[in-house]
């Protein structure tokens, strides 16, 4: 019985998405995070380029831009995307640190 663990039996990680613009953005955002510019109209063409079989967690500083994402996403057919809510809620979630 081979009870070595490959990448492939390992979930992949989710994938961070700040929904905020690029000033907010570089105020401070997770480490790792992705900006998509959701005031900026970024998130249809970024669709496109996005794995929809990923797992996305999302952010921004109400929750309300990063909820708008999600419900695109999976209205585009993503298996998963979460909205975490504001970026103090994003960090709590997922234990990331919040860099600039």
């Amino acid at each position: 019985m081979n009870t070595e663990a490959t990448a492939a039996d390992s979930p992949a990680q989710p994938i961070i998405i700040d929904s905020r613009t690029p000033a907010e953005f570089a105020e401070g955002h997770l480490a790792g995070a992705r900006l998509i510019d959701f005031n900026a109209g970024e998130v249809p063409a970024a669709l496109e380029t996005l794995d929809p079989n990923a797992t996305y967690l999302l952010y921004c500083r109400s929750g309300n831009r990063s909820g708008q994402t999600a419900a695109l996403m999976l209205a585009a057919g993503f298996v998963s995307a979460t909205n975490l809510g504001t970026l103090a809620e994003a960090a709590e979630a997922t234990g990331l640190d919040i860099v600039a």
